[in-house]
């Protein structure tokens, strides 16, 4: 990315002389300016909009050509005002980014209408979401390619290739341009992307080290495959563009969670004033707990999961689900002790409600740090999710601090593993509903509460596993429910006392096993049991929304791939 480190003094003067030498060239609609971190290094953009109905002459593009090369350390961009209208209608992060909170420094706002609409975070996340859907199409691409590659039809495999990369391309362009570029050769992609990636073509390098003749030969591939019969290409080649693909894949995957991350500290910084003291009381009540835990326990490490104490419910009372119990705080804790405890998660937990006399609710992961470390070393285990440096909230030593931030990622056989595995916990539960059905008004109900109990935990149990790669022991689901929340709260929305006229069902499934080990009867209203089959049904239709999401990840991370991402950054220093 074009960026350059200056005094803000310089930069202002610089922008009032880019601002004239565009002016000069023709009316503008408006300019806008904005500044973002890349990689540590400030990086600085120039947007300007214009009237689509003056039409432009040949000698002004040359002009506006030659103005972006002379300030190279802005990355200037040129719209119509109906490109950058259907940016923003297309939910596109480079308009949030760039004109949302960029700064006008010439003319009036075009489309206020749209612009005034937008609610930031909600835009963000369907643009979030967009780019997931063109990830996904672009998987479909190359697996189609790698298909083919097997099957030894070496015309279509050098198609679907080619279109993967396209694809990528054009994703990464809207997002960093707010425009793509239409058009089938990479090579004019490549040219596109240049000003802002100066180094993009090291991606496309073959076993010799050429860059030119290895992005005409893809590009003539794509052409050879599409319009002759006898095209042929060895499979070394391919190899090597599949290693291309990869690269851009990652890229723009890389790409994209940056400009997401700076939306999301514009947003958060715009909120934090109005949360500030409620997190202040929030590390009171931390501390305490933190002081009583060393105090009495071998503590290594405790983590906040998720960072969340009770930040979204602050001085409200919280019940914890289907046990009635109220608290002023609740939290979930990764606890790692120096040694092995003698006592399990529960325990612990019982231990603490008793000592702080339910004050705040403490769920709790428990482990020693030699289990740890053994994990780390394996890999693909709920530490790789829950080990973040923002929610340390101690540490005995520094032995966990290489082992934190580190990325999510999965191997394309993980995604088929996790898919079966899911499967068989969401047939379970399906064949849980079926029995369901089987139960009649007159039989003992504690049969049912049972069956919707085993349904609640097969379901947490295939959702935890899917999410954090984490099998507990612990079945309670007060507790199992809590987990899940840290990453959906569809179950909390489904299973809550508002939506049964009994409250009592609740404790009653959380109760179940024990009402199976006696031998008196259970029963509540038949209208009662049919309200609860009903949630069970739409249980396991949110989830399997939420499953099908979190494999759509899993599926694209798992076709991703680390490449130095400082060799295709240049930064300009003026």
């Amino acid at each position: 990315m074009r960026t350059f480190k200056n005094s803000t003094l310089a930069v202002k003067n610089k922008i009032e002389e880019l601002k004239s030498r565009l002016l000069s060239v023709a009316e503008m609609i408006s300019i806008y300016f904005s500044e973002v971190s890349i990689d540590d290094t400030k990086a600085y953009f120039i947007n300007v909009i214009y009237d689509e109905q003056i039409l432009f002459k040949e000698e002004q593009f040359i002009a506006i050509k030659k103005i972006q090369n002379e300030y190279s350390e802005f990355n200037i961009q040129i719209f119509k005002e109906r490109q950058l209208k259907n940016s923003i209608a297309n939910f596109n992060s480079y308009a949030l980014l760039h004109i949302y909170f960029g700064k006008i420094i010439y003319g009036s706002p075009p489309i206020p209408d749209i612009l005034n609409k937008i609610e930031p975070a909600h835009y963000l996340s369907i643009s979030k979401a967009n780019f997931r859907k063109e990830q996904l199409k672009i998987i479909d691409f190359i697996g189609d390619a790698k298909f083919t590659y097997k099957g030894k039809i070496n015309a279509y495999t050098s198609f679907g290739l080619h279109q993967s990369i396209e694809l990528s391309f054009r994703s990464l362009e809207q997002f960093l341009c707010g425009k793509a570029l239409i058009n089938h050769s990479l090579k004019a992609h490549i040219e596109y992307l240049e000003l802002l990636i100066p180094n993009i073509r090291s991606l496309f390098i073959d076993d010799r080290g050429n860059h030119q003749e290895f992005i005409e030969n893809l590009d003539r591939a794509y052409n050879a495959s599409r319009y002759t019969t006898n095209f042929h290409i060895d499979k070394a080649q391919l190899k090597l563009i599949f290693a291309c693909f990869q690269k851009m894949f990652y890229l723009t995957q890389y790409v994209f969670d940056r400009q997401y991350e700076n939306c999301s500290s514009i947003i958060n910084a715009s909120t934090s004033q109005i949360k500030k003291s409620n997190f202040q009381d929030i590390n009171t009540t931390q501390h305490t707990l933190i002081d009583h835990l060393v105090t009495n326990y071998p503590i290594h490490s405790i983590y906040n999961i998720n960072g969340a104490l009770s930040a979204d419910l602050p001085y409200n009372k919280c019940i914890s689900w289907l046990d009635g119990q109220e608290a002023l705080y609740k939290q979930t804790l990764l606890i790692i002790t120096s040694e092995p405890l003698n006592k399990s998660e529960n325990d612990l937990m019982i231990e603490l409600d008793h000592h702080f006399q339910d004050q705040f609710k403490t769920y709790i992961l428990l482990d020693d740090i030699s289990n740890v470390a053994i994990k780390i070393d394996e890999g693909g285990t709920y530490l790789e999710y829950l080990l973040k440096s923002e929610n340390r909230l101690y540490s005995l030593n520094k032995q966990l601090f290489r082992d934190e931030n580190n990325r999510e990622y999965f191997f394309p056989v993980e995604y088929y593993t996790k898919t079966a595995e899911w499967l068989v916990r969401k047939n379970r539960a399906e064949f849980i509903v079926s029995l369901m059905r089987d139960v009649e008004e007159k039989e003992d109900h504690a049969t049912y509460l049972f069956l919707s109990y085993q349904l609640i935990v097969q379901i947490c149990l295939g959702l935890l596993d899917l999410f954090w790669n984490l099998r507990p022991i612990e079945t309670d689901i007060s507790y199992l429910v809590n987990l899940i929340n840290h990453f959906s709260n569809h179950t909390t929305a489904v299973f809550k006392f508002g939506n049964f006229k009994n409250s009592g069902i609740l404790e009653g499934i959380r109760n179940a096993p024990q009402y199976m080990l006696t031998p008196l009867p259970y029963n509540f209203d038949y209208k009662d049991m049919d309200e609860l089959f009903s949630a069970c049904l739409k249980f396991i239709q949110e989830t399997n929304k939420v499953a099908d999401k979190r494999l759509e990840d899993i599926k694209i991370s798992a076709f991703q791939r680390y490449v130095s991402i400082d060799n295709c950054f240049n930064k300009v220093n003026s």
